[in-house]
């Protein structure tokens, strides 16, 4: 969608102006998509593996071969707010304990 439509992707997350990385994806459609290709090719390879896993300072915190499943977005937030990450304004996580 932010590929295609940008200017209205930018707006419905709540930004005025199109903010510069935007402006580079517009130039580089090609690319862009190339690349997303890749890296949905890539996830898809992994997660058909089984080879998942969260872990902080060599300690495993989730295992999809332990647990024979995929965590929810539930259990990746509730795993970083354990270790004191928190998640700001525009979804990205901030501090934390490494």
């Amino acid at each position: 969608m932010m590929l295609f439509f940008p200017a209205q992707a930018m707006g419905i997350l709540g930004y005025s102006q199109e903010p510069e990385w935007m402006t580079v994806m517009q130039e580089n459609k090609m690319t862009v998509f190339l690349i997303l290709f890749l890296m949905s090719s890539f996830a898809q390879n992994l997660s058909n593996t089984g080879a998942f896993e969260i872990s902080m300072n060599g300690k495993v915190l989730f295992s999809k071969l332990e647990q024979g499943r995929l965590p929810s977005l539930k259990e990746v937030s509730k795993i970083f707010e354990e270790y004191g990450i928190q998640r700001v304004k525009g979804g990205q996580f901030s501090g934390g304990r490494f």
